[in-house]
């Protein structure tokens, strides 16, 4: 059932009121379970189509992963390879250069190298637990964990970091609108050289494509890696065109607070722990030997590729590179226009473009729920009619939302849309330094994704839950990421200015002086 059925969005069961699942294993033997789950599929197949008629999202977040495979079986290693990659690719990268200036060359290359390695121990943490237990979604693993209170505000916490992380994913790409667009505009015209208005206007523009079906949406992961090695190649270009102009230095190796900043930043490059599940569910050799080598490969390809645009774009710029690289691109306004103005401007629009095709699809698992929502209530008014119409269900009167979806199917999750885009769109009006951003949203999500959770999976739900070294190593694991989570809450600025007394104990330069 690819795509129909989601185990998250079974029927509680057992004495557990406020979690979706008690006791999953249990649950999916009893007769009653297959009982409810065959009347619920066959709801689904006869009376949908009939019923329903296009009134009904049935959109979930394993269909949110844009996985592409060869054929119709599943995906094969090599795109799911890709879509790691594409996961990678994103506005937090156009920081990380900013984030370096705080701490460092060498420094922040073993930084990125344990980033990534340990981002990818707790991704083969949930596979590993996925297979076992034959669950796809970090809900679904978060649900069987033992006692009643642990996984129900497992899943809640968790819930509400996805939502967090998405919707500070969408106020940044209003950053990335506003102040990309901006520079375009008459420099003496203050009405279209306010930020405000286009960060209005591309979420205008970005909220009716929620709406589109996301096969409109597919050319998105392509633009995305084909701007971002533009990105790239621009980038070099530019550096080499500024050897024979002006001398920049910068720190190879030093040691200041700023290297905290850089951990926040590329913990929000990486961190993909809460989509690879409904990734490996897509996978036509669905085994985890299969998708680590998928993992090794993306996570080597992303290390290459983040380590060297963010040694480039540091030594490019030096150590007052802003926190979005592009802002330091050359604008159409530059008295001095060199023959890489043009490029480099071609570089600013492409990643407007990247941002208005990703947005619908950082929106999408955000609705979800309430599209899932708005299905089951619909699925319930069609199996009992009558209670619908008196306004009585199964377990009492129906409730002023369900009566809102019989009025309305659509309602809420279009309503939902615009909440998330002007909310988000308001907040760029204050929050317009994109690094500060990124480094905010990447410490909030460390201590869950990579410490909690996968420590409390890999505690109760893997074999080697009795061996006393491996529950020592999630519990430093879990210490680690908290403790780095918490101090990625007070350093919040590269603060490269650390680096420019002893904290930096070898200095490099380059350029014309050099």
């Amino acid at each position: 059932m690819d795509g129909e059925y989601n185990p998250i969005d079974q029927p509680t069961y057992g004495n557990s009121a406020g979690s979706h699942r008690s006791d999953p294993v249990n649950q999916a033997e009893s007769p009653e379970f297959a009982r409810d789950l065959e009347k619920l599929e066959e709801l689904a197949d006869q009376k949908q189509a009939r019923l329903l008629s296009g009134s009904v999202n049935t959109s979930s977040f394993t269909s949110q992963i844009h996985v592409s495979p060869e054929d119709e079986n599943g995906a094969t290693v090599t795109s799911v390879t890709l879509n790691l990659i594409g996961g990678g690719l994103g506005t937090g990268i156009l920081s990380m250069p900013w984030g370096m200036a705080g701490g460092s060359i060498l420094l922040s290359l073993g930084v990125l190298a344990l980033v990534l390695g340990v981002n990818a121990f707790t991704i083969m943490i949930l596979v590993y637990a996925g297979d076992k237990y034959q669950q796809f979604e970090l809900g679904c693993l978060l649900a069987m964990l033992p006692g009643k209170r642990l996984p129900y505000w497992s899943q809640i916490i968790s819930n509400c970091l996805v939502w967090a992380t998405l919707w500070g994913v969408i106020v940044g790409y209003c950053i990335v609108i506003q102040t990309q667009i901006v520079p375009f505009m008459p420099e003496d015209n203050s009405t279209l050289t306010d930020k405000k208005l286009w960060a209005a206007a591309g979420t205008a523009l970005a909220i009716p494509l929620c709406f589109l079906n996301t096969k409109y949406l597919s050319f998105t992961s392509g633009l995305s890696v084909f701007t971002n090695m533009y990105l790239f190649c621009v980038l070099i270009a530019l550096t080499i065109d500024g050897l024979d102009k002006t001398e920049k230095e910068f720190c190879v190796l030093g040691f200041g607070p700023g290297i905290v900043t850089f951990s926040s930043t590329m913990q929000y490059g990486v961190i993909i722990q809460f989509c690879v599940l409904p990734m490996y569910k897509e996978m036509k050799d669905r085994r985890p030997a299969a998708f680590g080598k998928a993992l090794a490969i993306s996570f080597t390809f992303l290390f290459c590729l983040f380590s060297i645009f963010a040694v480039v774009g540091y030594m490019c710029f030096g150590p007052t590179v802003e926190q979005d690289i592009l802002d330091d691109y050359p604008s159409i306004h530059d008295s001095h226009k060199t023959s890489l103005n043009i490029p480099a401007n071609v570089a600013k629009i492409g990643m407007v473009l990247v941002v208005l095709g990703v947005y619908p699809l950082m929106m999408m698992p955000m609705i979800s729920p309430v599209r899932e929502f708005e299905r089951r209530v619909l699925l319930e008014a069609a199996e009992t009619p009558r209670c619908a119409e008196s306004g009585e269900s199964h377990g009492g009167c129906i409730t002023s939302l369900q009566r809102i979806v019989l009025k309305s199917p659509k309602l809420l999750s279009t309503g939902a849309v615009f909440l998330i885009g002007i909310t988000a769109c308001v907040c760029s009006f204050k929050i317009d330094k994109l690094g500060e951003l990124n480094a905010v949203s990447g410490a909030a999500q460390a201590s869950f994704f990579v410490g909690i959770f996968p420590a409390l999976i890999a505690w109760y739900l893997l074999e080697k839950k009795e061996s006393t070294r491996w529950r020592n190593g999630l519990v430093f694991l879990t210490f680690a990421s908290c403790s780095l989570s918490l101090m990625g809450f007070i350093f919040i600025d590269n603060q490269h200015a650390k680096l420019d007394g002893d904290a930096c104990i070898w200095r490099g330069h380059i350029g014309s002086n050099s």
